[in-house]
């Protein structure tokens, strides 16, 4: 049965093509058209994650200021078709400006070997931007704390700028005296880069009761290996 059914078929198309009648053919695609199936989707990785990787390359540091959501800071969310063929700094800033359209990249005057990347949407009188004296002695967690005390109370930060969790830096010991700079080129300043990765510290900008409330964590310094 089954062999009668294929000679019937086979003669249907004999039929078919000698009565003139082509068989569908498959489209063929112009070569000066652009193909409409679906492309291959370069692989993403997360930007701090690149950073890291470009920052020990490259030898950058880099900081990041930036709003929550959902529990984890939006950059931390925040994927990007990677080109690890820079060979500069320069180069760097470049393409995180092209990438990133949220953020500001600037690269820090006092220290250019640093890059900050600055969420577009935090207030515009942003704390980190205001000069800052301080003279401080004792663990780098707390010199954050130290900073917040001149400026808690007033307008523009009634609640100051205070140490985050203990998941940062607790061992750093820093002895400095710092005179009319920014509080972010502050919080730089005071870091032993030969202990650091190139992920320095992170501002978690919250608005409560209507006003901006500063966290920052030191969070680059290098785990000490396993004995």
């Amino acid at each position: 049965m089954l062999r009668t059914a294929l000679m019937i078929l086979v003669s249907a198309l004999t039929v078919q093509v000698s009565h003139g009648q082509d068989l569908p053919k498959q489209p063929v695609q112009n070569s000066g058209e652009k193909s409409t199936l679906p492309q291959p989707v370069a692989d993403q990785i997360f930007i701090i994650k690149y950073l890291n990787t470009m920052g020990k390359k490259l030898d950058f540091f880099f900081t990041l200021e930036d709003g929550f959501e959902n529990r984890y800071f939006r950059a931390y969310r925040k994927k990007i078709v990677p080109d690890f063929n820079l060979t500069s700094i320069e180069e760097v800033v470049k393409f995180l400006s092209q990438e990133l359209k949220d953020y500001r990249i600037v690269r820090s005057t006092r220290h250019p070997s640093v890059i900050h990347l600055i969420a577009k949407d935090l207030p515009k009188d942003n704390l980190l931007d205001q000069p800052v004296t301080v003279k401080y002695k004792g663990r780098l967690q707390f010199f954050v704390d130290e900073i917040g005390k001149s400026f808690k109370g007033q307008p523009k930060s009634p609640k100051g700028i205070t140490t985050g969790n203990p998941g940062g830096d607790t061992e750093t010991q820093i002895d400095v005296k710092l005179e009319q700079m920014t509080i972010r080129e502050a919080l730089t300043e005071v870091i032993p880069w030969e202990t650091y990765n190139p992920f320095l510290w992170q501002s978690e900008v919250r608005m409560k009761d209507g006003v901006p409330d500063y966290t920052v964590i030191y969070v680059g310094r290098r785990r000490k290996p396993a004995m």
